[in-house]
């Protein structure tokens, strides 16, 4: 099954709607947050057209001037998102090691 479908890519790759299948509000905001620090991005939101929906359309909007596609942005974004969330789950588990090192003492 495809996951993610590119439903518009305009203005040479500056201008990308996305749509990403089985995904909600957790997904969508956490990389609307990641793609909006990058300095290349113009625009960045996205929308889950009915709440009985499980899919996300997201529209990126990068500066022509900066050379970047939408979709390299994208791109970029989800790699910075797993990088993050793999640091809380060490941050997690190391804390999780300790606490129940006091437990046990």
């Amino acid at each position: 099954m495809v996951k993610l479908k590119v439903l518009r890519n305009e203005e040479e790759g500056h201008c990308v709607t996305l749509e990403m299948l089985d995904e909600d509000h957790t997904l969508g905001n956490s990389l609307r947050y990641i793609i909006m620090k990058n300095q290349c991005v113009k625009f960045c939101g996205y929308s889950i057209p009915h709440p009985t929906e499980r899919r996300v359309i997201m529209q990126i909007q990068t500066y022509p001037s900066k050379g970047v596609t939408g979709l390299q942005v994208f791109e970029q974004g989800l790699q910075d998102l797993l990088s993050i969330c793999q640091v809380v789950k060490h941050k997690f588990s190391s804390a999780l090691s300790e606490h129940s090192a006091e437990l046990e003492s």
